[in-house]
């Protein structure tokens, strides 16, 4: 080779080193998530079969791409904190799951930045709506057309970086889906699925709301340091 490559270089041993790094990748992810992760095998072998859900095709990805989608949400979260922390504005991205109201849910606003009316005090959505008395955010209901969504709010509030909310395998796609429209974030992963793609009986769901006041936390004392 008579130029050297500008990033990587793959050398002989690759074949073997991925499949080192790919068991040695699974056993660690196993140690730490194997007891949350124990359902999704048996979910996927009966949407394999389901009429429907096997036309969903995230309903049928192994246990193993959810390890690969959580060490992509750390890393996507390292990489543009920096940039996420550094931007003006600060969107929350809530998923309709979260809503406890379901498709009763009181929010307000025209598509695509319809927002919280605090209409339910326990419902999730509100508690991390309250977290404005102390930081400064604004929080919209996500779509599923990301990038158009990503557009009009970069074209609203100029520098932004977004906390997405979702489930695990579309949190990792929307966070990769704001990279590449150059907005930085950070993501959190509800904690189980529940909405009309992954359940027959829609219901709602939860997520981490001390992790949504933590990250805030972290962005104000970046902002002020």
């Amino acid at each position: 080779m008579k130029k050297k490559p500008p990033t990587y270089f793959l050398r002989d041993s690759f074949a073997e080193k991925l499949d080192v790094f790919h068991d040695e990748f699974l056993d660690l992810a196993k140690k730490h998530f194997a007891d949350d992760m124990k359902d999704v095998d048996r979910y996927v072998e009966l949407s394999k079969i389901d009429p429907v859900q096997k036309n969903f095709d995230w309903a049928t990805f192994p246990e193993e791409f959810y390890y690969a989608e959580l060490t992509q949400i750390a890393v996507l979260n390292r990489a543009m904190w920096d940039d996420f922390a550094a931007a003006k504005h600060t969107i929350i991205f809530i998923p309709d799951c979260l809503s406890l109201m379901q498709d009763k849910c009181k929010r307000f606003g025209e598509k695509p930045f319809e927002k919280c009316a605090q209409c339910v005090p326990n419902c999730v959505v509100n508690k991390i709506i309250q977290l404005k008395e102390k930081y400064p955010f604004e929080e919209v209901f996500a779509y599923r057309d990301q990038s158009e969504q990503f557009r009009s709010l970069k074209k609203k509030y100029g520098s932004i970086g977004f906390i997405g909310i979702a489930c695990i395998l579309m949190l990792a796609d929307g966070m990769r889906t704001s990279m590449y429209n150059g907005i930085p974030a950070t993501g959190i992963p509800l904690r189980y699925c529940g909405c009309e793609h992954w359940a027959k009986e829609p219901f709602p769901t939860d997520t981490f709301v001390d992790m949504v006041e933590l990250i805030l936390e972290r962005k104000g004392k970046y902002i002020k340091d």
